[in-house]
């Protein structure tokens, strides 16, 4: 007996579709990332490239003058629809020790290489050169808002939140962050520091050497704007300078901090500040050499330089720093890592 079976186009296309994405995007057989084209790929479902699939870097990518949409989206929460526009990539993207350079994001809540990262979602090992990062709310140099867990990344960019929730790395951070360094300028609005804008998760080991700037005078920090309940542990705020460049917001509590700028019940400790950094006055909490405090211990360039200060005092691990006398620098990380304080 003979059967006769008949495939519709349709079919066949999912079919075909299946079976490509079923050869890639797994923790064992990633996505590979090699171009600008790819890059561009990440998350959108093409081909089965889905926001809960994994990728891996192979190339050095320069993504200058690149339209970019952000991987995961999270929209305003004050609008209706809110539940329709909440997706978090739930993957994992592992930069591998390449870079990507230049790339330019200009948008509105949830801004930046990530706009969303859901809970059980990964980003490590990711090098971004240059470029900017610029949205009203919820706004990072590499995650608007981060549920998930981001580590041993870096970013050199500037980024400009111009409502709330501004930080060099990480907007909104409810998972955690560590083993990460910025330094790029930080700015304009409320909620601003120099790795994560706004903390209610985990800020462990990370560093910022860029500039802080706000026209409200609350919560900017130089590691942390805020801290909502959760921890910031073992970081160091380098920056030159906190500064206020506009009059007083509706919500004048003049919140500034070499490390974090506003502590709401949270916990912190094991912290460091550049001695002599500037900060606005007047302040809502003076300037105390307290490693456990808003502003943390002192810190000059007699201990920032030396390579034993970083693993033995600020007891960042030796699995993902590179010790030397300067700045410590990220292992398996691209680029050519010279941060310095400015």
């Amino acid at each position: 007996m003979k059967i006769k079976v008949t495939l519709t186009a349709g079919i066949l296309a999912i079919i075909i579709i299946s079976c490509f994405a079923s050869f890639g995007g797994t923790l064992d057989k990633p996505f590979i990332v090699d171009s600008p084209d790819s890059l561009l790929k990440v998350g959108t479902g093409k081909n089965g490239w889905g926001l809960d699939k994994h990728y891996k870097q192979t190339a050095d990518i320069d993504m200058t003058g690149q339209a970019w949409t952000p991987i995961g989206t999270y929209d305003d929460h004050t609008r209706s629809d809110v539940e329709t526009t909440k997706k978090p990539f739930t993957g994992s993207f592992d930069g591998n020790g390449y870079t990507i350079t230049g790339l330019t994001i200009e948008g509105s809540c949830g801004q930046g290489m990530f706009g969303y990262i859901g809970t059980g979602g990964m980003v490590k090992n990711v090098a971004l050169i240059g470029g900017s990062v610029s949205g009203s709310h919820y706004v990072g140099g590499l995650v608007g808002l981060n549920s998930g867990t981001v580590q041993n990344c870096y970013s050199t960019g500037d980024v400009t939140g111009r409502h709330m929730y501004a930080g060099g790395l990480v907007g909104y951070n409810s998972g955690t962050v560590q083993n990460c360094y910025t330094t790029g300028n930080i700015g304009e609005q409320r909620f601003v520091g120099g790795v994560v804008g706004n903390n209610e998760g985990i800020v462990q080991n990370c560093y910022a050497t860029g500039r802080i700037s706000g026209t409200a005078s609350d919560a900017l920090g130089g590691v942390v704007g805020k801290l909502s309940y959760g921890r910031v542990s073992g970081c160091v705020g380098l920056n030159p300078s906190i500064t206020r460049i506009g009059g007083y917001s509706d919500h004048s509590v003049n919140e500034f901090g070499r490390v974090m700028g506003w502590d709401w019940r949270g916990y912190h400790d094991n912290n460091y500040g550049r001695h002599g950094m500037r900060l606005p006055t007047p302040i809502s909490e003076p300037v105390k050499n307290d490693a456990d405090g808003i502003h943390g211990a002192d810190i000059t360039s007699a201990q920032w330089n030396k390579a034993d200060w970083w693993e033995k005092t600020a007891k960042f691990p030796s699995e993902a720093w590179n010790f030397r006398n300067g700045l410590p620098t990220l292992k398996g990380v691209g680029g050519k890592q010279n941060p310095t304080v400015q």
